[in-house]
């Protein structure tokens, strides 16, 4: 990135615009985080200036901002806060503050999540000043409802998808599957950006539970109760590499319009292929000789499983529909 440093000096009021762009080898990919500290210096006026939040205002815990007095008050200032939410209560580190200091405002007992618009003021012999700012505060996202498996289900897909309700105040899914209703032996963690997360490995037979944490800036929320499956693994009777699968699904994830291809043994084996919804209603079933193209067109965004029949066994994919 090429220095900043002619910025030096230049005022700091007015609107700024920094594009950040990733052309590193060509590789198509993308800036995943990047972070620019501005700093300026107060001029010596009598106001208050907000200094940049570091932390969320979360529900069940204290909620702090660092404010600068500025240094052109006569005396020490006296400071007061307004607009508080519903049960609060705002101390200040230092008051009243000596002009051309830094003074944190500490908000406690935060109960309700909701917008609310603070008024800080600072008085002095001869000077007053007012600003407002705006806090949202937020509270832990609520446990997700467990869809796939059911609780209580036996599973016959190496490659499992796991699936949840959707949290809007949730930035990220923790999944946690372990071989106990405790938890004490977590065999599999894995984090997800989506209400759902597909094993990178199979498991080995046998009863699990899993559990999710919906999590965002102010924390994880409480999981629901889990939910325990029996793993029996992919049926199949076909030696293969080391995928274990002879049927290829395309594209996947897919736009509507899905190619299923038969690649072992006999190449016009006749097959069938259900696909059904996560919750497991069975949305349409076909017939084949080596190769089929489904329509999925107009389905809504989410996962699919499709079961493969032939002569050789039963397997279940999972597809994506975008």
């Amino acid at each position: 990135i090429d220095a900043l440093s002619v910025f030096i000096g230049e005022p700091a009021e007015g609107e700024w615009k920094l594009t950040i762009s990733d052309h590193f080898d060509q590789d198509g990919g993308q800036a995943n985080s990047w972070e620019l500290d501005l700093c300026s210096t107060p001029p010596p006026v009598a106001e208050l200036f907000l200094l940049p939040d570091e932390l969320p205002a979360c529900v069940g815990a204290p909620y702090s901002t660092g404010i600068y007095v500025g240094s052109g008050f006569s005396a020490p200032v006296n400071l007061s806060v307004s607009g508080l939410p519903p049960g609060a209560a705002a101390s200040f580190s230092s008051n009243p503050a000596l002009p051309g200091t830094f003074v944190t405002l500490t908000v406690d007992s935060l109960t309700l999540p909701g917008n609310y618009l603070l008024s800080i003021t600072g008085t002095s012999a001869d000077n007053h000043h007012l600003f407002q700012q705006q806090v949202e505060v937020s509270a832990r996202p609520p446990a997700p409802a467990l869809v796939y498996p059911a609780d209580g289900s036996t599973v016959f897909e190496n490659y499992l998808t796991f699936s949840w309700s959707a949290a809007p105040e949730a930035d990220t899914f923790i999944v946690q599957v372990a071989a106990g209703p405790a938890f004490q032996e977590i065999v599999r963690t894995a984090r997800a950006a989506t209400p759902y997360y597909t094993l990178d490995s199979p498991l080995p037979n046998g009863t699990y539970f899993w559990r999710v944490f919906a999590e965002n800036a102010c924390g994880a929320g409480n999981s629901a109760l889990p939910f325990s499956f029996s793993m029996e693994g992919s049926v199949t009777g076909i030696e293969d590499d080391s995928s274990g699968q002879r049927w290829r699904l395309f594209p996947n994830p897919t736009d509507g319009r899905l190619h299923i291809r038969w690649e072992g043994g006999e190449k016009e084996e006749r097959s069938e292929v259900e696909v059904f919804t996560i919750e497991g209603q069975l949305l349409l079933s076909r017939e084949f000789d080596g190769a089929v193209e489904l329509s999925l067109e107009g389905r809504p965004t989410g996962i699919y499983l499709a079961v493969l029949r032939n002569r050789w066994g039963v397997e279940v994919r999972r597809v994506v529909v975008r």
